[in-house]
């Protein structure tokens, strides 16, 4: 056993080397640990900073009525920070986005919808009615959100700049719909003017089931990419019209000549997501059945031309083919994260074959989409893919059915991760200082 030093010779924490304070940060994968790192004094705050975490890794959000926790894949902890709203307790979560951002279905009013941050305690409301152009004029009709996405970050108070739109697939009158801050209190489906009277909107609508709808600025066009269960894919581009209180759509159509969607063996499903990496549009296929592993397909938008677009009786469209990814080699260096709506890949900075963590998807494969009301939601069909050995990893938690809501990503914001902390607690805001886990 060591002789003690005498305290005259104890040097503080504070006077640690600088090399071995960045070795250790550098070392630290959670959010957390920074955070903790960061508390133990300024100078050690000062050395987290221009050190974030290597791999920003969203967390895997478990709603629940009773309590919500969030399990961080880089550290493998379970979270209980931040805390939801009071009225956000048993909601129904149908998006997320970077920045702390959550689309919720709120228990109390029913049927109302909000973007909420998590990190900050700001809020949106969302609008609850769908404008539907028919004859003899407009008309308002309830929807229901079933999954949203963002073009941008929201912002609390919209300013004179470029708004942000949301894409979400609805039931009700279309299965698509969009808003902006400036669209007001209703959602509008992909109509081209802003004439309340004309139905050719319907002609505009994908018509098979949406698998996913993602924001996304390709090679021609920039707007939201929507993908069905043909394997079809359109891209609407939202803007306002007139005044600015409705929104006209432009709409692309996509054409894959002698392409034919993936087909499900008997007693399987097959569920379809749209993914950004490194500047290219991925559409991740999972087949899943109980007579068979999970496996993977990763397959990449190639557009070669543009075609039509003459007038509006002749809508452009784009000439282009789905590339199929049969080497780990092109993969490399990244996990991608599934989620309807909120998928995203993430660059690990080295070349570690591709690794797709995914969420239990049973009953959106099976043609039913999740609503408020509905409980149970699966969770037992969780875990991570290997696309180098094609095998199955059961690397998530693996809990009972969740009574409110399915499992969702959930994404810290930028700066947070730049700061190397989270940011302070107010009262509006339930991160807390307090950074138990267990």
């Amino acid at each position: 056993m060591g002789v003690p030093l005498p305290e005259s010779r104890w040097r503080p924490w504070a006077e640690l080397p600088e090399r071995y304070l960045s070795d250790i940060i550098r070392n630290l994968p959670c959010i957390l640990d920074h955070a903790r790192f960061s508390g133990v004094c300024t100078r050690w705050r000062e050395t987290a900073r221009p050190n974030p975490p290597r791999f920003p890794f969203p967390w895997l959000m478990m709603p629940s009525t009773a309590a919500t926790s969030f399990f961080c894949v880089a550290c493998g902890a379970t979270h209980h920070r931040p805390r939801l709203p009071a009225d956000a307790r048993g909601a129904r979560f149908c998006g997320s986005f970077p920045g702390g951002w959550l689309v919720a279905e709120l228990p109390w009013p029913h049927g109302h919808y909000a973007l909420l941050n998590l990190l900050t305690g700001a809020r949106v409301p969302l609008p609850r009615l769908l404008a539907v152009p028919c004859h003899g004029g407009g008309k308002m009709c309830p929807v229901v959100l079933h999954a949203v996405t963002l073009s941008a970050a929201p912002s609390v108070e919209p300013g004179p700049g470029e708004p942000y739109y949301a894409a979400a697939i609805v039931a009700g009158q279309s299965n698509i719909a969009f808003w902006c801050p400036r669209a007001g209190n209703c959602w509008f489906p992909p109509i081209f003017s802003s004439d309340a009277s004309d139905e050719s909107w319907h002609d505009f609508l994908p018509k098979d089931r949406i698998e996913d709808v993602i924001y996304f600025s390709g090679k021609y066009f920039v707007g939201f990419y929507v993908l069905t269960n043909e394997e079809d894919l359109l891209m609407f581009r939202p803007k306002p019209d007139g005044d600015g209180a409705q929104l006209s759509t432009f709409t692309v159509r996509y054409s894959f000549p002698g392409h034919r969607a993936a087909e499900p063996a008997p007693g399987q499903t097959v569920s379809r997501y749209l993914v950004v990496s490194r500047g290219e549009l991925l559409m991740i296929v999972r087949f899943a059945g109980p007579e068979e592993r999970t496996r993977f397909d990763v397959l990449v938008l190639e557009e070669k031309k543009i075609v039509g677009g003459a007038d509006h009786n002749d809508p452009p469209r784009v000439l282009a083919s789905w590339r199929r990814c049969c080497s780990a080699a092109t993969l490399s260096g990244r996990r991608i994260f599934l989620g309807r709506c909120c998928s995203v890949a993430v660059d690990v900075g080295y070349p570690f074959p591709l690794y797709i963590y995914f969420l239990d998807d049973g009953r959106r494969s099976h043609g039913a989409l999740p609503t408020a009301g509905s409980p149970p939601y699966p969770c037992s069909e969780t875990g991570g893919f290997w696309f180098f050995n094609k095998g199955i990893v059961r690397c998530l938690p693996r809990e009972p059915p969740s009574d409110c809501s399915p499992w969702i990503w959930f994404y810290l914001s930028d700066e947070t991760f730049r700061a190397g902390v989270p940011p302070p607690a107010t009262p509006a805001c339930g991160w807390g200082v307090d950074t138990d886990s267990e």
